[in-house]
């Protein structure tokens, strides 16, 4: 009974991997660096998935089949803490790629070297598994691959301000809680289950998010704009920004001198206004932010906002002004008034070469 229950959560576990892999192959939202960890990561699971059953199936079973077990056993060992590697690199940033890219070969190596002493694990004379002498250093690397997938995501997740990350924390708590059953109740498998159900999730969360941001800056994008602003409430303040004589800058400089434009003042105005609510890429040049602040918040952030736009222009000569307004919305302050108000200031601001 208990093995026919095994036998199919290996066969759920293989149909996610491979719904995941064909959605992530035909998939036009990710990178292609992106994809290819993402397949990486489904290659891994399938693995070690396979080498997991070869145990379960094999174990005990006599001499006959006592390489395959090897084998078995081997690629899942190798192959474990590779996916939470692949995993970081395909939807996070992480800060010390090059050492975990290194690490994995080393782990595979230490497998190898280790496989036939017999240190990390041995399949004893009458076929059965058991755990060898270094079987913890093993354990004590796997959990640190397993800390670093779940912080790199957490990472990169924070980098976007989109509501799908409200739900990042739980979808890697789903990898941490497949990690704890399967040390606490070893014949309780369900480990890679839980890997193929969180890269599946993230491989979603990661279309969700490419469609609610722009591609340029990174910040929200239009669609959230319009949406956010219709359904905000209360008191807040809309900021509008325009980086002055923007054309000036592509046609003197190119497109791309103008892209790390847009990027310099999109990260100065999350900086500025970031902590205190959303910020969005509205336009070509233009920006906006919907905050929440009091009146000393608001003169700090717009100081701040001020300084770096001045640093960023003392550093590169090709950095363009930027002009702002604002308008604050009450409760019977209609959306299009309170646009309308926010633009006007801007338009005043921007003749006047002056910021507010």
């Amino acid at each position: 009974m208990f093995f026919d229950l095994y036998t199919a959560v290996i066969m759920i576990t293989l149909l996610i991997i491979l719904i995941t892999a064909v959605d992530i192959h035909n998939n036009r939202l990710m990178s292609r660096d992106t994809a290819r960890w993402a397949i990486l990561t489904c290659v891994m699971i399938g693995l070690s998935t396979s080498g997991e059953y070869v145990d379960a199936l094999l174990n005990g079973s006599g001499l006959t089949w006592i390489s395959v077990h090897i084998a078995g056993r081997f690629v899942e060992f190798c192959c474990a803490p590779v996916i939470c590697i692949a995993l970081a690199f395909a939807y996070g940033s992480p800060v010390n790629g090059e050492v975990a890219r290194r690490s994995a070969f080393i782990h595979i190596l230490f497998e190898l070297v280790c496989l036939f002493p017999g240190l990390v694990f041995y399949v004893d004379e009458i076929n059965l598994y058991h755990r060898g002498p270094l079987y913890p250093v093993y354990l004590a690397y796997f959990t640190a691959v397993v800390v670093f997938a779940f912080m790199t995501v957490i990472r990169k997740g924070k980098a976007y301000q989109t509501d799908v990350d409200q739900v990042l924390f739980w979808i890697l708590t789903i990898l941490v809680t497949g990690v704890i059953i399967q040390f606490l109740y070893s014949r309780i498998r369900i480990f890679y289950l839980c890997m193929a159900v969180v890269n599946m999730l993230l491989c979603i969360r990661n279309d969700k998010t490419m469609l609610q941001v722009d591609t340029v800056t990174g910040l929200l994008n239009r669609k959230c704009y319009d949406v956010d602003l219709a359904e905000h409430d209360g008191d807040f303040m809309l900021y509008l920004f325009d980086v002055d004589l923007f054309k000036q800058v592509n046609d003197t400089y190119g497109h791309t001198v103008g892209d790390i434009c847009l990027q310099t003042v999109s990260a100065i105005i999350l900086d500025a206004f970031g902590s205190y609510g959303q910020c969005y890429r509205i336009g070509g040049d233009e920006f906006a932010a919907v905050v929440e602040m009091d009146l000393q918040q608001q003169v700090q952030a717009e100081s701040h906002f001020r300084q770096l736009v001045k640093d960023a222009m003392e550093h590169d000569e090709r950095m363009p002004d930027v002009s702002f307004g604002l308008s604050r919305h009450r409760d019977d302050h209609h959306i299009r008034s309170l646009i309308d108000e926010a633009d006007e200031n801007l338009y005043h601001n921007k003749m006047a070469g002056r910021k507010k």
